[in-house]
């Protein structure tokens, strides 16, 4: 009975395990049998159930989940299964294996399976150690035939091993097959180590190091991410870590694969000048994120857009004019890796401004070309005032000519300078009145008339009224606009009154002369004739 009873609880222990593993339910629909597609099992362990603290690993948790982080993004998460801790069993692993990753993957796809945790050596046999290990029994230790065996079901014709395990490289002899590349943290009779400064084991940082900085890994420059360039930048990278703070280890890799294992496709993009953002599959960069380098799957199929005019601060703005290889449309989808480079011109706005007139040129320009104002008015008149046309100013400094050209190295303005003039409109019903003109918007006019006027009937000056009320025959007059005066004068009569005054005494006395001369006259004697002459 009470075998029975352990055999029981055996089997829904195992039941409860192959559930913490994150699978598609069976009625998932995969990708067509042609399309390639990329597969993962990850496992890490920290908290070892039969080990004490002592035993256990500082990071190998950390190590597969950060992993998952970075590939699910790329992958898929429906294409990982990630196992850590108590879903990391022996037969959680095997079950992974036969069960979850088997059904889903086919020849033309790529495996990796990656293990981080503890790893031994006895008596020749290598082995790692799941999440059940036994402290006194190899057991539940996966032997490096077994997961040779297991791995070897699989129909991929691309798999990649990544172990991070003391004497890990005691595998590779087992696990050697074609189209197979392994990459041990240690030789098989090293060890492997993690070290706090790093938060990971030495050899799974620097796999985490070779997907986020890829362009570091990319050794041939095709934009193309393999499994060897991945692998190469491992063993150099730790290396040279642990030679520098010993133990010293050294990873070990297998590489039977014909050519390059292509893991992921690397897009850089960029924009010149940097100062535009872009939109790729949905999500836009800002200037200050780019060049930004993506890693995707191999063959996947993406979109970038960019837009056509992009604000670069005030009177400058960068127009789209094509794509580094030629290519002139704003939205375009991507199936390869590769740099992409959107070229921009950078154009500069003039700004024309004139309270008079409306002349013209403003507008944007290409960086460098010669922008022209139009020609200002010379003189505008109305209403009694006019403005006179003295030159041009670009940013505030004076330019001679009419229209003017301007360099478009930066944004510019170009304004006119007027200066304005009031009339002065001088009224007068006699005389000649001076002083009616044109005078400078401030200065002052004098409006002069000369008085007296005429010789017995004269036209005396009296006053000015309208814009001014002086007294005086010639008045001065702030010209702060427009400006009519008029003289007024009244009619003075007193020099006809003394010449008819005079003519009167004059004839008075002539009068009075005359009759005195008569008066006192001698009247002639007449003489008698003596005879009348015949």
């Amino acid at each position: 009975m009470r075998i029975r009873w352990v055999f029981l609880f055996s089997i829904l222990i195992l039941f409860l395990l192959t559930l913490s593993i994150p699978m598609q339910p069976s009625s998932a629909v995969y990708a067509d049998e042609t399309e390639v597609e990329y597969w993962a099992v990850l496992v890490g362990i920290s908290d070892y159930l039969y080990f004490d603290y002592e035993g256990d690993t500082w990071f190998g948790r950390d190590n597969a989940e950060d992993l998952y982080a970075q590939l699910a993004p790329i992958w898929g998460e429906d294409h990982i299964a990630l196992l850590v801790e108590s879903a990391a069993t022996k037969a959680g692993i095997e079950d992974a294996i036969y069960s979850w990753l088997a059904p889903r993957e086919d020849a033309d796809d790529v495996v990796l399976f990656f293990f981080s945790g503890h790893g031994g050596e006895y008596l020749g046999d290598y082995y790692i150690c799941p999440y059940d290990s036994l402290l006194y029994s190899y057991a539940n230790d996966i032997r490096d035939d077994e997961l040779a065996s297991w791995l070897g079901t699989l129909e991929s014709d691309n798999r990649v091993v990544v172990l991070d395990a003391c004497h890990s490289g005691g595998f590779i002899p087992e696990l050697s097959a074609s189209n197979l590349v392994i990459v041990t943290s240690s030789d098989a009779d090293e060890s492997s180590w993690e070290f706090v400064a790093l938060g990971h084991g030495v050899a799974s940082y620097y796999l985490l190091e070779a997907i986020s900085d890829a362009e570091l890994v990319d050794t041939n420059e095709n934009h193309e991410i393999s499994a060897e360039e991945i692998a190469n930048y491992i063993e150099s990278k730790v290396v040279a870590y642990t030679t520098a703070d010993p133990p010293i280890e050294h990873p070990q890799i297998y590489d039977s694969y014909a050519g390059e294992m292509a893991l992921f496709m690397m897009a850089i993009f960029d924009t010149i000048p940097g100062t535009t953002s872009l939109t790729i599959d949905g999500t836009t960069y800002s200037p200050e994120q780019i060049p930004v380098s993506l890693l995707w799957m191999p063959g996947s199929v993406h979109e970038c857009e960019v837009p056509s005019v992009a604000n670069g601060g005030i009177g400058t703005q960068y127009v789209f004019t094509s794509w580094g290889d030629g290519y002139t449309s704003l939205l375009r989808t991507f199936s390869t890796g590769g740099k992409y480079t959107a070229n921009y011109k950078t154009q500069y706005y003039l700004t024309v401004t004139s309270y008079y007139g409306d002349p013209t040129g403003e507008d944007w320009y290409d960086a460098g070309t010669t922008a022209w104002t139009g020609s200002a008015e010379p003189v505008i008149t109305a209403d009694g005032t006019r403005y006179i046309f003295l030159n041009w100013m670009v940013d505030g400094s004076d330019r001679t000519g009419n229209p003017i050209s301007v360099i478009m190295n930066s944004p510019h303005t170009a304004s006119t300078d007027y200066k304005t003039q009031h009339y002065l409109n001088v009224e007068s019903e006699y005389g000649d009145p001076a002083g009616e003109d044109w005078y400078d918007e401030g200065s002052t006019a004098t409006a002069s008339v000369t008085s007296p006027l005429g010789t017995l009937i004269r036209q005396v000056f009296t006053g000015w009224s309208g814009d001014s009320i002086a007294a005086t025959s010639s008045a001065n007059i702030l010209m702060s606009s427009p400006k009519t005066v008029t003289a007024n004068w009244r009619t003075d009569y007193l020099y006809l009154y003394i010449l008819i005054g005079g003519i009167v005494g004059l004839v008075g006395v002539v009068s009075i002369s005359v009759i005195v001369i008569r008066g006192r006259r001698k009247v002639p004697r007449r003489i008698k004739p003596t005879s009348p002459i015949i």
